[in-house]
């Protein structure tokens, strides 16, 4: 019974495992979308431009394929690195902003307040940068946080924290006033990269494709040995919560009057000393017999 009860524990585990599985989660590509409302979004500060007039548009599509007469600024969290085609895009006159540049980690404190002229800007991470930078816009002894780099006509601007102005930061309005700076300089058009975020624009309607383990197992040879797995799984909690079959009644054994009249003699006359009378009784019933 025990181990029934142990195996049917187990089998309910395994449940709740491929139901967590198959939920979907906020994955590292939608974090740090003006969409999200979560701690590491940017919708909040993606609002906040708006009160302060400035104005910014979504990029539902690959940068690439921006249309301007003039040079924008393009700013993406949690981008790939920067690549070649980015990098002849950025020549032309752009300005690229990337939230969330690999850098790697600095003996520097995890929570730091860095002084600007917008007030202190607050930095949760220990990343500094200690490469190669044209001009460096937030740092300390450790090294950068933020820096510019100049490549032909335009510059990407390489931030370690993907969080500099995120949702989290609403209370610390120097940081939203820092990002505003950077992304206004030169006055150029904004645009906010939603296109890695999984965010399409599909006849004027926003389409997030939104992927979990259990749609990538639709697409592959594991997914018949998954249904059949919690298939397996719901008919072992089903036998163990309802026993094939009826229920079978235990046999009472009939009582044994003889014997149970020579115990109760045999302990009377042990009391009373009287052994021969109990061996006399026992020799008459085998005779009876």
């Amino acid at each position: 019974m025990i181990k029934k009860r142990l195996w049917l524990w187990i089998t309910i585990a395994s449940i709740l495992i491929l139901l967590l599985i198959i939920m979907p989660t906020q994955s590292q590509s939608q974090a740090g979308s003006s969409y999200d409302r979560g701690p590491s979004g940017y919708s909040a500060w993606y609002d906040w431009l708006a009160t302060e007039n400035i104005s910014i548009k979504r990029s539902l599509q690959p940068y690439q394929d921006l249309t301007s007469d003039s040079p924008l600024t393009l700013i993406q969290v949690y981008p790939q690195t920067i690549d070649s085609v980015s990098t002849d895009w950025v020549s032309t006159g752009h300005t690229l902003v990337i939230l969330g540049f690999t850098a790697p980690a600095s003996g520097a404190s995890f929570s730091t307040l860095q002084p600007t002229n917008v007030g202190e800007v607050r930095i949760d991470s220990r990343r500094r940068s200690q490469g190669d930078q044209t001009k460096i816009l937030l740092g300390d002894d450790y090294g950068a946080i933020a820096w510019e780099r100049i490549i032909g006509k335009g510059k990407v601007v390489y931030v370690t924290t993907p969080f500099l102005a995120a949702n989290a930061y609403q209370n610390y309005l120097p940081n939203y006033e820092f990002l505003a700076q950077i992304v206004t300089e030169g006055n150029k058009p904004i645009w906010f990269d939603e296109y890695i975020h999984g965010y399409r624009d599909s006849d004027s309607t926003v389409i997030q494709s939104e992927k979990t383990l259990f749609t990538y197992l639709q697409s592959t040879w594991l997914f018949p040995l998954f249904v059949q797995l919690i298939i397996l799984s719901l008919l072992a909690v089903w036998t163990g919560l309802h026993p094939l079959g009826l229920p079978v009644s235990l046999i009472k054994p009939k009582p044994n009057n003889t014997l149970t009249y020579l115990q109760a003699m045999a302990k009377v006359l042990e009391k009373a000393n009287k052994p021969e009378y109990l061996r006399e009784a026992t020799s008459k019933k085998n005779l009876d017999k």
